[in-house]
């Protein structure tokens, strides 16, 4: 189970004594508007007892500010809090204003206030000081508000920036399968449906996948749906992983390294041939043969593409596994003249520095 799956159950499990606000962060998108915009739309939405909640969140949210203006004929919105201090102050104003009257709202129509937000990694910190704020203050009221998050390993370096407020929630890391735990996923679901897996077929789904719960669910399934009979063998696995790993590829790795400018490219080829991950920053330099503070805005712009992570212990990796692995194989179509052109750059920019 991925983070956002998890995040929908935390959401649903309780649905019928909840009211959800549920949120997907995107880079650049202000909290305070996707607030705003979840609220209007559960205004009409929800059903049974929500009626009553519509109506007073309906009019509350008339008297709270919006941030950005609808212009005429479908034309968007402008805002005008872009670079303006006093209007950031006004928009996290807002977010409190909206949060406070969601609550009340919920609390009003006998049901508690869920808030989930999903790739809180992006969200900016001054709005996430203020939610923080408010989850706090709400757990020592009558109105408690149900939290959760959820993001990629930069996420804690996030939350920590949060007083002392984050310091008393449960946090979960989720990480790879291993191994036995992969076999175990693909296995029993299989045994439960009156039939089996033959051991070197369960090798190679499990050997495929690296330990990626979502890669498991993709090739055991398109085995399943291949297989004949009470068994399904090495053949049936061999005969499905081109297809699968075909669109796979697609979706995780050629379409976000193909974006990548010359810069990156070098960068993620240097992480690739380092093999599997994490990888320290400084030795990545040193592959280079550059500094890291060259190559610090490289390692940023990669972080914020979702490309790379920071590891707890400090270390970058990929996100997805087995991207090393994809990039070498790809090697010719990821390196060309510009990216050894750049390479050649850094070597001959510390050179001059070292002079």
């Amino acid at each position: 189970m991925g983070k956002t799956v998890l995040l929908r159950r935390l959401r649903e499990e309780p649905a019928a004594s909840t009211v959800a606000l549920a949120l997907e962060v995107g880079i650049g998108m202000p909290l305070v508007s996707m607030v705003r915009e979840k609220l209007e739309d559960l205004t009409a939405s929800v059903e049974g007892p929500a009626p009553k909640f519509a109506r007073v969140l309906a009019a509350a949210l008339r008297h709270i500010p919006k941030t950005k203006f609808e212009l005429p004929h479908d034309a968007g919105a402008v805002s005008l809090s872009a670079g303006d201090p006093e209007a950031e102050r006004s928009d996290l104003r807002s977010l409190s204003d909206l949060l406070k009257a969601a609550n009340r709202a919920a609390h009003g129509a006998k049901r508690y206030l869920t808030i989930t937000i999903d790739e809180v990694q992006d969200a900016d910190a001054a709005s996430m000081h203020t939610i923080v704020r408010f989850i706090h203050e709400s757990a020592q009221s009558e109105t408690p508000v149900l939290f959760a998050c959820a993001g990629l390993p930069r996420t804690n370096v996030l939350l920590d920036k949060m007083r002392t407020y984050v310091e008393r929630w449960d946090r979960f890391e989720l990480r790879l399968l291993t191994s036995d735990e992969s076999a175990i996923a693909i296995r029993d679901p299989i045994l439960s449906a009156g039939a089996n897996v033959a051991d070197d077929a369960l090798d190679r789904i499990v050997a495929e996948t690296g330990g990626y719960p979502f890669f498991v669910q993709k090739f055991a399934s398109a085995a399943w749906e291949y297989h004949r009979g009470k068994t399904i063998s090495l053949q049936d696995v061999e005969a499905t992983i081109p297809q699968v790993r075909q669109k796979l590829e697609q979706v995780f790795y050629a379409d976000a390294f193909g974006r990548l400018t010359v810069r990156e490219r070098l960068f993620v080829m240097a992480m690739a041939e380092r093999g599997s991950g994490p990888h320290g920053f400084r030795d990545i330099a040193t592959d280079l043969a550059t500094t890291t503070e060259t190559i610090g805005t490289i390692r940023q712009s990669l972080i914020k593409k979702g490309v790379i992570v920071e590891t707890t212990t400090g270390r970058i990796d990929f996100r997805v596994p087995l991207s090393d692995a994809y990039l070498r194989a790809h090697r010719s179509s990821m390196l060309g003249p510009a990216v050894e052109a750049y390479r050649l750059e850094l070597a001959e920019r510390s050179a001059l520095r070292k002079k």
